[in-house]
């Protein structure tokens, strides 16, 4: 399984020690090779940006987490194409997952969870989903990640 995680992801993701929440939940599984996390050079440089100017974490913590992210995630090459998404930003996302060959788009991101239903379409032909990272009372990655620890279990 692979999957591009949204810079809010990442970053609540980097800075949650509550093992039960969501964040942390596709942290470990990430680290433990539940998936694949599949990013790309506006992804980790927007988690940089967001991590460093936003939120204030040390630039050493930065660094490591940057070096991390780069040495375990499969990085791609994009060309930043227009996606169709409301905020430009996202469609570096869309398009490393298309790229990437992945099978998730991760977010809390409303623009990226409300997709035209064209761009929507676009993607799912190429293999692509956008799921929430957790939302209560609906399907999301959690439990797209609980359903292939219980297969791997049962294995």
């Amino acid at each position: 399984m692979r999957a591009v995680l949204d810079t809010t992801v990442w970053c609540s993701a980097f800075l949650s020690r509550n093992e039960k929440s969501a964040a942390r939940r596709i942290w470990n599984a990430w680290r433990n090779g539940l998936f694949i996390a599949v990013v790309s050079g506006p992804i980790v440089d927007e988690v940089a940006h967001v991590l460093l100017e936003e939120l204030g974490v040390p630039e050493a913590d930065v660094d490591e987490f940057v070096a991390l992210l780069c040495a375990v995630a499969d990085v791609i090459p994009i060309k930043h194409q227009v996606m169709g998404c409301r905020d430009r930003n996202d469609d570096a996302f869309l398009e490393t997952a298309v790229v990437g060959a992945a099978n998730y788009v991760v977010t809390h991101d409303e623009d990226l969870l409300a997709l035209p239903a064209s761009v929507k379409d676009y993607l799912r032909g190429r293999g692509v989903e956008v799921w929430a990272d957790a939302r209560a009372g609906e399907r999301d990655f959690c439990d797209v990640l609980r359903d292939a620890e219980a297969s791997t279990e049962v294995s």
